[in-house]
């Protein structure tokens, strides 16, 4: 699937994306190679230390880190590196080379993951839910949860409008325990990928919204994560509890599901199971790019 035809099923053009990235993100084409040729003379420099550094470096990746940092050079280069740290707390689990998309489709045949067919009419942000009560440690491994949103973040960046207008993440915690997140903190490496990852990935995070905490969990939550987070990040970390009216307030209710107080008429989620199949291949074959040596 191209990006044409992702843009036409997000709708891109509904949202005044291009005139955004001018202005916010002082995106000019007419200084892109200029910033393009700074970007591969700090990736040299760097490949000369570490020869064993091998990224994708064609235009519309770099393109994405230098947008989505406002075309500093320095931030970007350093975001490209960090981006491929990701895996490095456990390679065997996170981003493995030779996985793709089809191997982890439980996880949004589970409803573990979904992404609305639909742009978020309040900003024109992409929206991933994530629903932790459906999640089983038993079935899979919360990497798992990371990989595809992961590939899922990976095909749809491509997107220049989603590079502008960014991702709302929305974590719903109804039902889940404190021994979940007790097991959780037993497998640090996904804490540690997450933790690499806030800072690195070619998006602008609008917010995380989370749904359906309760005060013991926020306490839990609280002492693990927010001493690692960087303080944009913890700006953007919206707590609602049970209050809907406050998700809707940043999220529109006709693009989320039943379970989130949504449209009763129900939500498209089975497309982007379609987008990322479909792009199989490539995310292998990706998989093989970054720091060889883990």
């Amino acid at each position: 699937m191209t990006a044409a035809k992702i843009a036409r099923i997000l709708k891109d053009d509904d949202f005044p994306w291009r005139k955004m990235a001018a202005e916010e993100l002082d995106d000019d084409p007419a200084k892109w190679e200029m910033k393009l040729s700074d970007m591969r003379q700090r990736l040299e420099s760097y490949q000369e230390k570490h020869p064993k550094f091998q990224p994708r470096a064609d235009d519309g990746f770099l393109l994405a880190f230098l947008r989505t940092r406002k075309f500093n050079v320095k931030k970007a280069f350093d975001a490209l590196v960090n981006y491929h740290c990701i895996r490095s707390p456990n390679p065997e689990m996170l981003i493995p080379r030779g996985k793709g998309p089809r191997d982890y489709l439980h996880i949004i045949r589970k409803g573990i993951v979904l992404v609305p067919s639909a742009r978020n009419p309040v900003d024109g942000s992409v929206v991933i839910i994530v629903s932790l009560n459906k999640f089983r440690f038993e079935d899979e491994d919360i990497s798992h949860v990371i990989n595809i949103i992961y590939y899922l973040s990976r095909v749809v960046v491509r997107s220049v409008a989603f590079q502008t207008l960014g991702v709302r993440l929305i974590i719903d915690i109804d039902g889940v325990s404190m021994a979940f997140f007790t097991t959780l903190l037993r497998r640090f490496y996904n804490l540690k990928a997450l933790i690499i990852a806030q800072g690195c990935f070619p998006a602008r995070i609008k917010g995380v919204h989370v749904m359906n905490e309760y005060y013991g969990m926020v306490k839990h939550i609280y002492n693990l994560l927010w001493p690692f987070l960087s303080t944009k990040i913890r700006k953007r970390i919206h707590l609602h509890g049970s209050k809907y009216s406050e998700l809707h307030a940043s999220i529109s209710p006709e693009i989320l599901p039943h379970s989130l107080e949504g449209s009763p008429q129900g939500v498209e989620f089975a497309w982007f199971e379609k987008l990322i199949v479909e792009h199989h291949a490539e995310m292998v074959e990706d998989s093989y790019y970054g720091f060889l040596d883990f």
